[in-house]
């Protein structure tokens, strides 16, 4: 009980400390998103979203074996077996460095086509952006040899570390924008080389603490006859991890290459803005799912089967609560928050947003699924229902835009058609596979999840309504919406999302910390 005790402190420690790390990256993100806006100007803002996507594109292979790192350390650490550790870590180095080849082979030769022939950007910036994908590409390739450190340091849960290393990372870049206006030279293409420094210098300090820091994280030359069942094993694993990875990117990035065939870059900085807004929401997942996944996967190592169902369920319910939390009053002030954020507010923001609201609704609830698969060893069936279900958003968005007339953002509502399959497809393969008990997930996550959602929504609108007729500045009145909203939200999340014993767990933390 003492364990449990310790590990679920540790828990909302790495909590605290990722969460400050995100409302930090947020904050200075947000800020830079709209410095970076006016110094680059919307289309040479969209031109570096763009050429990041593609990129991004063929960047599947640098995530190819991220999961299975995480996983294989996690489950050594589990067990308590060094040498084990140590062989898992340096046949990671070994898989990413012909990873960090094989991406650039194949993205010199399919990104370079497809920047020069399908994209639509003015002759006069093509110099530039070729630039910045060749940045861009080197910036991939590090992030490949990067992973097995940052993994490291993940499966450690040093999420402090973590933490320091994102904040540095969000204000390099900041300073960066910052010195845009006075430096010499085109724009675009210092914006694009100062960034790839700032990867270097993020892997020199991972580097630099894991080896200082984790003793598996010793390069050790070990014939590969000692390491080929390890190496095999792992191929195997990530091999099928592959298939998702390559389809969710395909689509995500796939999707930003169609918008600026049947519209321009214009539509391209919207996305970007979009993204952004979805990859801060999407740091609700992540940082709960980090603190996590760690102890969900020494738990079913250490056949604590008990432990590991309650972290996943647990987990989900607090990641879409946090989300509607967030999500719902952004949704009614979305004119308001944009502009104070950008001031000058690209065309199809707006509408790429909402569409982008609904998507993310139904992907929080991705994650649960996802770890228990990757916890399991079992991603065959898995990966090739991902790979059927989310692939099919990108013919099924070409098809609309092409001979539907379908309006741009509709794209994002094909992509959370496929991800609503795509979640039901995996949960019947995980009871079949794993025995996973969908009934509980559904009454303790899908069902809570959908009424406090309900409800949250119904209030904040009421809310507006009831502000509506007051006689305040607009930007004004939405902070106070949102305000309002928030605090209703919490009472309602109190009182009718959580259950007893989730209650008396709040109540035991706040007169604790009031001793």
């Amino acid at each position: 009980m003492g364990n449990v005790s310790t590990a679920n402190k540790q828990i909302a420690k790495n909590t605290i400390f990722l969460y400050i790390r995100m409302v930090v990256v947020m904050l200075v993100g947000l800020y830079t998103s709209r410095v970076l806006l006016q110094n680059l100007g919307v289309e040479d803002f969209g031109i570096y979203g763009l050429v990041g996507g593609v990129v991004s594109m063929f960047a599947t292979l640098k995530t190819m074996f991220t999961v299975a790192i995480q996983r294989f350390l996690n489950i050594e650490l589990g067990r308590g077996d060094d040498k084990e550790l140590n062989k898992v870590f340096n046949v990671s180095i070994l898989v990413n460095l012909v990873i960090a080849a094989a991406f650039l082979v194949i993205v010199e030769a399919g990104g370079l086509w497809l920047l020069e022939n399908k994209l639509k950007i003015a002759p006069e910036r093509m110099a530039a952006a070729n630039w910045v994908f060749q940045f861009s590409v080197i910036a991939a390739i590090l992030a490949i040899i990067n992973a097995p450190y940052n993994s490291d340091i993940i499966a450690h849960e040093k999420m402090n570390v973590y933490a320091i290393l994102s904040i540095f990372e969000v204000f390099a870049k900041l300073a960066i924008i910052l010195l845009l206006p006075v430096v010499g030279g085109d724009r675009l293409i210092v914006y694009g080389l100062l960034m790839l420094f700032i990867s270097i210098i993020h892997l020199a300090v991972s580097i630099i603490y894991c080896r200082a820091k984790f003793h598996e994280s010793k390069i050790i030359r070990y014939p590969f006859a000692e390491i080929r069942s390890k190496f095999k094993e792992m191929f195997v694993f990530s091999g099928w991890a592959f298939f998702g990875n390559v389809v969710f990117t395909l689509v995500n990035e796939g999707i930003n290459v169609l918008l600026n065939i049947f519209g321009s870059v214009v539509a391209n900085a919207s996305r970007t803005i979009a993204y952004q807004v979805r990859g801060t929401l999407s740091q609700i997942v992540t940082n709960v799912y980090v603190a996590i996944k760690p102890q969900a996967i020494q738990s079913y190592a250490k056949k604590d089967t008990g432990r590991f169902y309650n972290l996943m369920f647990t987990g989900a319910k607090i990641v879409g609560y946090m989300y509607i939390l967030l999500a719902i009053p952004l949704y009614f002030t979305l004119d308001e928050i944009l502009g104070l954020w950008l001031g000058t507010v690209p065309e199809y923001a707006v509408s790429f947003l909402t569409a982008i609201f609904i998507y993310q609704f139904v992907r929080v609830l991705h994650e649960s699924v996802d770890t228990f698969f990757v916890t399991i060893g079992r991603l065959k069936e898995y990966q090739i229902t991902e790979f059927f279900a989310l692939g099919s958003a990108l013919p099924l968005a070409y098809i609309g835009l092409k001979f539907l007339n379908m309006p741009l953002y509709g794209v994002f509502i094909v992509m959370t058609f496929s991800e609503i399959v795509n979640l039901v497809a995996i949960l019947l393969w995980a009871k079949k596979i794993g025995g996973y008990d969908i009934r509980k997930f559904f009454t303790t996550v899908i069902v809570p999840y959908l009424g406090m959602t309900i409800i949250c929504f119904i209030s904040v609108f009421l809310l507006k309504f009831v502000l509506s007729p007051i006689d305040m500045n607009s930007t004004v009145k939405a902070f106070v919406l949102i305000a309002l909203a928030v605090i209703v939200q919490l009472i309602w999340l109190y009182l009718v999302g959580l259950r007893k014993e989730e209650k008396n767990i709040i109540i035991t933390l706040i007169i604790r910390r009031k001793k």
